[in-house]
């Protein structure tokens, strides 16, 4: 068995693994600071308040218009009944019909001066105060939008810190996987996360030993991929993660390793951003990413120097 190529497409495989599991936090950390750069202001009652003593829709002057109308109306009524009942001779129907219409009259009278004169001074201070009540809303409305501009500008601002961070691993990662594919042991077309993932099982259950000849890897992977027995978009493996398990199980624990790793980091990230819209202490508080970093480029600077290991293997 060729050692050194299985430790090398290894290397590769981790690498890819990397790649995938930066690009996913570094996406993920996109989504947070746009989700978060969208402040969700609290809107500001710019209307001036008025008087409401007869209600929303009811205007003073309408109400005065209304009782004169209607007085008039109950007056002339009133007059009718009056002539009415002198011509029959029921003198004391018409005495109280008189009564009603002078009641009707001066009533009418006093609730026009209420509605004209008493009605609109009182509006007035009833709007004074509601508008007074709606300025303490806004200034309450002001301090809340304030606060949540700054916990939501400080949030913004710490994941822009981890995406700056993790974004140095991710350059690091790819630079290094192109170092080693410049060494052309691997052929372009497979030169992905999927397809060196199965290559890698292959190799590892003994089903090949080399990379090209008829039993070789390469012509083992054609044929998986021609009769669908692998899956090598990335896209379509996500979806169909469980159904991958059997045939491309070295993919499987290699993304679900991945997964696993930016839930931990973005799970220590989500702590610190609780503690920010909580007001709690946050300040000394280190990046997740840099503990993160320095694991990542601890391994890039091994997978360097096992580089040059390789360097003998022939493109097979």
């Amino acid at each position: 068995m060729n050692t050194k190529l299985i430790e090398y497409i290894e290397n590769i495989v981790c690498l890819e693994r990397k790649k995938y599991e930066q690009q996913k936090i570094l996406n993920d950390f996109q989504k947070k600071i746009n989700q978060y750069s969208d402040i969700p202001y609290e809107k500001e009652d710019t209307v001036k308040k008025s008087g409401q003593l007869l209600g929303e829709y009811f205007d003073s002057f309408e109400a005065a218009g209304w009782v004169f109308v209607t007085g008039i109306k109950l007056i002339v009524a009133c007059m009718i009944g009056i002539l009415i009942f002198e011509i029959l001779g029921s003198k004391t129907w018409a005495n109280i019909m008189n009564i009603i219409a002078n009641i009707i009259f001066f009533g009418g009278i006093a609730l026009i001066l209420i509605f004209l004169i008493i009605v609109p001074i009182l509006n007035k201070f009833d709007g004074i105060s509601r508008d007074n009540e709606r300025k303490e809303e806004n200034k309450k409305i002001k301090e809340y939008n304030k606060n949540i501009e700054i916990k939501y500008n400080n949030v913004v601002q710490r994941y822009r810190s981890e995406y700056k961070e993790v974004k140095k691993s991710y350059d690091s990662t790819v630079a290094c996987l192109n170092r080693y594919y410049d060494l052309n042991i691997i052929y372009p077309k497979y030169r992905n996360f999927a397809l060196m993932s199965s290559m890698l099982d292959y190799f590892k259950a003994g089903i090949c030993t080399e990379l090209t000849g008829h039993e070789g890897a390469y012509r083992i992977l054609e044929d998986d991929i021609r009769f669908r027995r692998i899956e090598y978009k990335m896209d379509i493996i996500i979806k169909k993660l469980d159904e991958i398990k059997e045939m491309q199980g070295c993919l499987y624990s290699q993304i679900a390793e991945a997964n696993r790793n930016v839930y931990r980091l973005e799970n220590n990230i989500n702590t610190s951003v609780k503690k920010i819209l909580n007001n709690q202490s946050y300040q000394n508080e280190q990046l997740s990413s840099i503990s993160y970093n320095s694991n990542s480029q601890s391994q890039d600077i091994k997978f360097i120097r096992d580089m040059e290991l390789y360097r003998f293997l022939s493109r097979r």
